[in-house]
């Protein structure tokens, strides 16, 4: 009984470890850069998150289309970027390059785009946007690049005149906000995040402990009877 239930943690643990070593392998698990911190990866490790950690947001005009490209000092394993007019409505229309998807987070068209696999991105990272019809206004664009699943970066925010394709870079100091409950600083607390995205694992500890007790109980009975049936014979 004791072997089985080193068995069956055994493999209880083997098949959470990818989940939590490869998290989010298939794409953001947030449609929010402001609330990465909380409702994503949590709290970034990254040492330079103040400056972007030297990656930045361009934009050229392209005919009738935009260029936006991700720059840095390094690839990057995963991305989230989207578009908003000024009253922080999704719009435009991303075209989809191979190792990217759309993330339905609003509106009907492909106004946001994240990864599909974990596989290291080189830069520059560039992706061709095209503007409602009859829009008018300035567009920001706002995204995050991801290293590792402790190290991620929210880019500053571009905004960008669609008919020129001209682009201003947002002086304001990045942070790790959060959205909800949390913090402005996007500490959260700590507590929500992380059972959040402990769920699992906390859920198959308990089916651990569940089935210790059953075994040891179990295995305690057969004892008892095993004690019963030698005195019985004696």
């Amino acid at each position: 009984m004791a072997n089985l239930f080193v068995k069956i943690s055994l493999f209880l643990l083997v098949i959470t470890i990818p989940f939590y070593v490869s998290a989010f392998p298939t794409g953001a698990g947030t449609c929010d850069v402001d609330a990465m911190a909380t409702q994503g990866h949590g709290k970034s490790s990254a040492q330079d998150f103040s400056t972007g950690g030297g990656y930045t947001i361009t934009t050229t005009k392209s005919g009738q289309q935009i260029s936006i490209s991700i720059t840095g000092k390094q690839s990057v394993e995963g991305v989230l970027i989207y578009t908003q007019d000024s009253q922080g409505n999704r719009i435009g229309t991303f075209a989809v390059p191979s190792g990217y998807q759309s993330k339905q987070c609003s509106g009907n068209t492909v106004n946001t785009l994240t990864h599909t696999n974990q596989n290291l991105k080189n830069m520059p990272i560039n992706f061709m946007w095209t503007p409602p019809s009859g829009s008018s206004g300035n567009v920001t664009v706002r995204g995050i690049v991801v290293q590792n699943f402790a190290n991620w970066l929210k880019l500053k925010d571009v905004s960008f005149d669609p008919s020129s394709g001209a682009s201003s870079v947002s002086n304001a100091t990045i942070t790790q906000s959060g959205s909800g409950a949390a913090g402005s600083d996007g500490t959260d607390g700590g507590i929500g995040s992380w059972f959040k995205n402990y769920l699992l694992f906390i859920i198959l500890m308990i089916i651990v402990i569940i089935l210790y007790i059953v075994s040891s109980v179990t295995e305690t009975m057969l004892r008892n009877q095993r004690a019963k049936a030698k005195n019985y014979r004696n």
